[in-house]
């Protein structure tokens, strides 16, 4: 399956992690991650990591890599709303396909656009990837609702 996925140029990263730990590896911020890179070079003395989750240890250079290039998006998209904010949500559901709330994000602005057609489709995507959060299903309930569905 591997060489499948490479043939096709679909990324094996986070393939050892649940989804539940790819969702927490994106809550953690910028300065860990940094953090983190600087200590597994070995040439500068960092802080003593001891308390930091066994997950980070298991992170590939490559992982770590895109989790710094994920947060960079999520801090830029956090700072802004509408169609750019949609356009960084967008690359970053690419990138981390796994993150409902990054979906949910995207119906959310849509449908503060006012676009409730494209702001239920994004919204249903985020439940398919996590039935049990309830947040979703609100925010879905409530466009659904606005939409007079």
């Amino acid at each position: 399956m591997k060489w499948l996925r490479r043939l096709f140029g679909m990324s094996n990263l986070f393939a050892q992690f649940s989804d539940d730990e790819k969702r927490m590896m994106l809550d953690w911020n910028m300065l860990y991650l940094k953090g983190e890179r600087v200590r597994r070079t070995g040439q500068v003395p960092v802080a003593d990591m001891t308390g930091a989750p066994d997950m980070i240890r298991r992170v590939s250079d490559a992982e770590l890599e895109r989790l710094i290039e994920l947060r960079g998006l999520v801090e830029r998209a956090m700072t802004t709303s509408g169609e750019k904010a949609i356009a960084l949500y967008k690359k970053i559901a690419t990138l981390a396909p796994w993150d409902e709330i990054c979906l949910m994000t995207i119906g959310v602005e849509y449908a503060n656009t006012g676009d409730y057609n494209e702001a239920i489709k994004w919204l249903k995507k985020a439940l398919a990837v996590n039935p049990k959060n309830g947040r979703v299903r609100s925010n879905l309930e409530g466009v659904m609702a606005a939409a007079k569905r």
